[in-house]
């Protein structure tokens, strides 16, 4: 009964990694990017979807993403940019703050392919912090704008232009490597052979 155990136990560790938890997906839309603090920051975006957070899933949240970049660091608004880091927010309606952290590593990049006289933008970075409460990090944003006649970053310009769509994806629980565990899993398994191979002898 013991080794019958042991092999359980060392079957269920080697399966453990799949039991890690899946990325979380926020999905927003709307809002403006504008210029602030000599960055950007994003506001009035509605959140619209959220996956990957069990009984937090929610088909139709209300609620808001948020962020700002940190200064300009290299290039222009008004073609292609990187800043400084910055701060990123998601609250749901329904529970309050769900994640709260920076915002680092930020493009701004033109959009190409656009009809003539059309201008648009994504903005991308990393995002890390606390997501219900866990410390998470590896997370990534991505935000475009609404294609707009003129460029709205140029001097005299109205400084900001309309959000399209964005997508958040927050990675799922931190579990320990593949190899550790079927390392483990496999050490044990070895275990109980050698066991079961001594009572044997012994019975003998």
């Amino acid at each position: 009964m013991k080794l019958l155990k042991i092999f359980a136990l060392a079957t269920f560790l080697s399966c453990l990694p799949l039991l890690a938890l899946a990325d979380s997906i926020f999905t927003n839309a709307g809002g403006v990017i504008s210029a602030f603090g000599g960055g950007l920051k994003l506001s009035g975006s509605a959140l619209t979807s959220v996956t990957g957070l069990g009984s937090f899933s929610d088909s139709s949240p209300s609620g808001s993403v948020v962020l700002t970049t940190g200064a300009l660091a290299t290039g222009a608004l008004s073609s292609n940019a990187t800043f400084g880091a910055g701060t990123f927010k998601i609250t749901d309606t329904h529970t309050g703050l769900v994640f709260q952290g920076t915002f680092t590593n930020a493009t701004w990049t033109a959009a190409t392919g656009l009809p003539p006289g059309q201008l648009g933008w994504t903005l991308s970075g990393a995002v890390s912090g606390t997501l219900n409460g866990s410390p998470v990090v590896g997370g990534t944003l991505q935000v475009t704008t609404i294609a707009t006649k003129g460029n709205p970053f140029l001097t005299g310009g109205k400084m900001k232009i309309n959000l399209n769509a964005g997508t958040t994806t927050i990675p799922g629980a931190t579990t320990p490597e593949l190899g550790t565990l079927s390392l483990l899993g496999t050490g044990m398994v070895g275990i109980a052979i050698i066991a079961r191979r001594r009572k044997a002898r012994n019975k003998s």
